[in-house]
């Protein structure tokens, strides 16, 4: 706001106890949120304006399409005060009065606030739902599969934190921390790690609201020791936290879900299938990996829900999830890009960089005019500090996409921010 003969005020607001800050797209400019009803809307004035007499705080909860006048503040107060009835998205807009005179009037239908304000005072909900033991064959370790499911319609991208207590080790300690919300985690089981297992899913909204739930204990003794049966005896499987340990028993081997086979039901799977991507379009990952797994149990030859898993894993930072489904996809197709292209970047994620530039290299004998798979691999090179290589590999990318494609501006981008500098610096 613009100041007129330097002494008229301009405002500039806070919304004190903002938890995040971002922007959705139906609103026209920075929202922050805020975890309790009561807030407190503070603001600054240029230093050469004069003392303010009188602050009018105005509030829209629809959009800007109606304000009202909700209170005044006077005697040379530096903040207001708001009580909101009911949890939503509100917009304020100050008037200060000082002796020269307004900062402006009042704001009309469709004028932009000061301030967007999301007030979530309501916690999130999480549930823990499953616990599994996965028991590789030997050098490999016993993986313990965690699902759960959340709720909250302002969650951040990553608002999961697992932790772990056992018998022998009272007290909570971290197996993950701000993972995304994908309804899994697959958590490698320390080998020396004996007696029995609780876990805990703590889960914070974007206002820093937070909610836990604890598992029951579950018995992991036997059930690590046995990685030396037979392969039709793994992995045991816990069928619900709620059942007691006496009733855990083996289960048929399921080193990861594709390889979980039911009847073939190829139409349902289609559905399931369906379903699952719709909600991991929305951002729904729990529901859409429990869509997803179905689907691949009922036809285990079609690729394409794992493909989807596969995704979902990379984006919980899950990368040996993923990197398990790429390779299992591998093994059925020695010949499939992009099980190729996901596991080089789930191994690049690793910091596996030789093995992932090998398979992208192997990748483009086959496919040289694959530009995602130059990018990639340009990538890949910088983190191997290979400046120079790297550029030329987004060179390539971006001639065999000239004008203004998705993976040419990415190239160039990379180019522009490598380029000059890196190249001074390899003389």
């Amino acid at each position: 706001m613009s100041m007129r003969h330097g002494s008229l005020p301009s405002v500039s607001v806070l919304c004190f106890a903002l938890a995040a800050q971002g922007a959705p797209p139906e609103y026209g400019g920075e929202i922050v949120t805020v975890k309790s009803r009561d807030i407190e809307i503070s603001y600054s004035v240029h230093q050469a304006a004069r003392p303010i007499e009188r602050i009018d705080l105005w509030v829209t909860a629809d959009r800007a399409e109606s304000w009202r006048h909700y209170g005044v503040e006077t005697s040379g107060a530096t903040a207001t005060r708001f009580h909101a009835d009911r949890d939503g998205v509100y917009g304020f807009y100050l008037v200060l009065r000082n002796s020269v005179g307004l900062s402006s009037g009042p704001p009309r239908s469709g004028q932009q606030p000061h301030q967007w304000a999301l007030i979530d005072s309501a916690p999130p909900l999480v549930q823990v739902k499953q616990m599994r033991i996965i028991n590789h064959k030997p050098p490999r370790d016993a993986v313990l599969v965690v699902s759960w499911t959340a709720y909250d319609d302002h969650l951040g991208d990553r608002p999961i934190s697992l932790y772990y207590q056992t018998t022998d080790q009272p007290g909570w300690r971290p197996m993950a921390t701000r993972v995304a919300d994908v309804g899994r985690f697959d958590w490698t089981v320390p080998r020396a790690l004996r007696g029995s297992i609780t876990v805990k899913i703590e889960i914070m909204d974007r206002a820093g609201n937070m909610a836990s739930d604890t598992s029951r204990p579950v018995l992991l003794d036997s059930l690590v020791a046995r990685t030396d049966l037979p392969a039709q005896t793994q992995p045991a499987v816990l069928q619900g936290v709620d059942a007691p340990a006496a009733q855990i028993k083996p289960a048929p081997q399921a080193a990861v879900p594709e390889r979980v086979i039911d009847l073939p039901n190829p139409a349902r799977a289609q559905e399931l299938h369906e379903l699952g991507l719709s909600y991991k379009n929305r951002g729904e990952y729990a529901l859409a990996v429990e869509r997803l797994i179905e689907a691949m149990n009922l036809n285990p030859k079609v690729k394409s829900p794992a493909y989807d898993l596969a995704d979902i894993y990379y984006l919980q930072s899950n990368y040996h999830g993923a990197l398990d489904i790429y390779e299992n996809i591998q093994e059925r197709n020695s010949a499939d890009r992009r099980a190729d292209r996901g596991s080089a970047l789930a191994m690049m994620a690793l910091s596996k960089y030789p093995e992932a530039l090998r398979q992208l290299e192997h990748v483009l004998q086959s496919a040289p005019d694959d530009a995602e798979i130059w990018l990639d691999a340009g990538d890949i090179l910088l983190r191997m500090s290979q400046p120079a290589q790297a550029r030329s590999y987004w060179q390539e990318a971006a001639r065999l996409t000239p004008g203004n494609s998705n993976i040419a501006g990415r190239a160039k981008k990379r180019l522009a921010q490598y380029g000059l500098r890196q190249e001074s610096d390899d003389r």
